[in-house]
């Protein structure tokens, strides 16, 4: 009888060891002590709590492909976005263009405790701010859909054909990282994805 009672006083204080130790308010499994980055904690579909439940990009879930949020469908069409956005002439170098720039950003800033503001600056740095805070989003926006879709394909080789085609749908989840972009800055990116109407 009292081997009987020592364990169950042990399980009962693991128990409760476990149950303190969990930051998650919703009852899934907290598995590392943090603040439950690694399951949904509040039940909303966000299981790393960056605001897209779906892994697009588009932080604000309206599925309109406008990563920050801002409303900025079309947001790269003013003449003065438009012109930026074709310059090649970026970089120490002077031979970069603002989609080059932003590829790069995208790479130094995907493991970054906060990709998405962390490409934001670097892109608008790297460009000396050519382009608005919303059209930028755009290209933040892209970024942000292959860090959340296709990291391992897309760190390996961002401009190869396989993070490509990861962008253009081929994933677990579907999700047109191009399309979103296309939708959010008003023009079609410069290599459209295959079967779309800009890439026909």
């Amino acid at each position: 009888m009292r081997k009987w009672f020592i364990v169950m006083m042990c399980g009962l204080a693991f128990a409760w060891l476990q149950a303190c130790d969990d930051d998650e308010t919703d009852g899934d499994a907290d598995t590392d002590t943090d603040t439950d980055t690694d399951t949904d904690v509040d039940g909303d579909g966000d299981v790393d709590g960056d605001g897209d439940v779906d892994g697009d990009g588009d932080v604000d879930g309206d599925a309109d492909g406008d990563a920050d949020g801002d409303g900025g469908t079309g947001a790269c069409t003013n003449a003065t976005d438009m012109a930026a956005v074709q310059r090649e002439d970026f970089g120490t170098t002077g031979d970069l263009s603002y989609a080059d720039v932003t590829s790069q950003c995208g790479q130094s800033c995907a493991l970054d405790a906060d990709p998405a503001a962390c490409t934001l600056t670097c892109l608008q740095t790297g460009t000396d701010n050519a382009a608005s805070d919303a059209c930028a989003g755009c290209y933040v926006g892209q970024v942000m859909c292959a860090i959340m879709n296709c990291l391992a394909r897309c760190m390996a080789d961002p401009a190869g054909e396989d993070c490509f085609a990861c962008r253009c749908g081929d994933n677990p989840g579907s999700v047109n990282c191009m399309g979103d972009f296309e939708s959010c800055s008003g023009f079609p990116p410069t290599t459209p994805c295959p079967g779309t109407d800009s890439g026909k």
